[in-house]
């Protein structure tokens, strides 16, 4: 019995880039991570870069330096001014995702994929792209299900490329964040069932971003309640 080879990394991605020629325009949910960017990065070279979109959601959710480096990146990516769509996510307007439920993640997800659906559907052919990987899909994460119920497409996931296989290949295409400390929007540092603020969210910024000011990177500072982890 002959056993079949495994695929490489550049088979998955030769795949990816096949599962992608059959859109005629694309949008790729853009967080500036390493996921996304591959994505959006393997989306322009099938498609066409005048057909691909970057769409972002601006909300408290994003720390103001997440959001620089996400514009960091489309600058060094070349991305012209058209092909980028910000839409403002009011999440902190939905009682279901304030409220701190362990539904949360899913609760803000079709939220904002919502809003961006109907907001390309005001544009000619537009496919919703999300950036879960095969990884993801391993895990218990509510927002998957968001994606799934509202039939956004999940091209990486698709092609099973893992974490470590899209910082490999972020890498060979020299994307600038291939390396960088992987990060989650900032409602996640509140632990479930306290109820989520606009204070609190920039009082955890805050703290963040006075660690990465002293070299702590990839710190997150965590509310329980009673204290700060």
């Amino acid at each position: 019995m002959v056993l079949q080879e495994l695929p490489t990394v550049m088979d998955k991605y030769h795949k990816l880039l096949a599962a992608l020629r059959q859109f005629r325009h694309a949008a790729v949910a853009f967080s500036g991570g390493v996921d996304s960017t591959l994505l959006f990065y393997a989306a322009r070279e099938a498609i066409g870069a005048k057909d691909v979109l970057a769409v972002r959601a601006v909300s408290e959710l994003v720390s103001h330096a997440d959001s620089l480096y996400g514009d960091y990146i489309l600058d060094a990516m070349g991305v012209a001014a058209a092909n980028r769509l910000e839409i403002r996510h009011n999440v902190l307007d939905l009682d279901d995702f304030i409220s701190n439920s362990p539904k949360r993640c899913y609760y803000c997800k079709s939220y904002m994929y919502s809003s961006f659906l109907e907001h390309l559907q005001k544009k000619d052919d537009y496919v919703l792209l999300d950036g879960t990987i095969s990884d993801d899909l391993l895990q218990r994460r509510p927002g998957q299900q968001a994606i799934k119920e509202l039939s956004v497409i999940t091209p990486l996931a698709d092609a099973g490329l893992s974490k470590r296989e899209i910082r490999t290949l972020a890498k060979m295409f020299c994307l600038p964040n291939h390396d960088r400390i992987s990060n989650s929007c900032l409602a996640t540092r509140i632990i479930s069932g306290m109820r989520i603020t606009t204070e609190k969210l920039k009082w955890i910024e805050g703290c963040e971003q006075f660690l990465i000011n002293h070299d702590f990177l990839g710190c997150r500072v965590r509310l329980n309640g009673r204290s700060v982890v």
